[in-house]
């Protein structure tokens, strides 16, 4: 008896040609912004970061906490490379909305190159005292999961 095994084997070879379809960059999202002027004096600066080589547009998207508006308040700013954009009291200056709490969206609309979005959250007191928060802004995945890491957050007392 003889033991009659064969086998086979082909390949293909496929070259692809052209330039590269670069990825584009996940949403950011900055999860806390808040503007006050009750009681309490309060009030989140933003910082948007180009770390790049090339212009970036972002469209920053604000969001309020609460029953969300049919088409929220939306800006587009040019950032170059190298710079940061900074809007101080963003909710105000940015989106004209007064005594609002909530997040933006950080989105690139033109470019390749991911942001770097951080927050600086101040309340003032009555007495003098301030108390400060920053937030760094969160990459979302295109498919987020419970696994995704949260914010940073750091207590500051002025």
């Amino acid at each position: 008896m003889a033991n009659a095994q064969t086998s086979a084997f082909q390949s293909a070879l496929f070259q692809i040609t052209g330039d590269p379809v670069p990825a584009t960059p996940n949403p950011m999202l900055l999860p806390w912004v808040a503007q006050n002027r009750g009681a309490l004096v309060q009030s989140s600066d933003l910082y948007v970061h180009n770390p790049g080589d090339t212009p970036i547009d972002v469209t920053l998207e604000f969001r309020k906490r609460g029953t969300p508006d049919v088409n929220p308040p939306r800006a587009t700013r040019t950032i170059q490379p190298g710079q940061t954009l900074f809007t101080a009291d963003v909710l105000g200056s940015l989106f004209n909305r007064d005594n609002l709490t909530g997040f933006i969206s950080v989105a690139v609309s033109k470019g390749k190159t991911q942001p770097i979005v951080t927050s600086f959250n101040t309340v003032s007191h009555a007495d003098g005292t301030k108390f400060a928060q920053a937030l760094s802004g969160i990459s979302l995945p295109l498919s987020a999961n419970a696994a995704t890491p949260g914010p940073t957050v750091q207590q500051l007392v002025v």
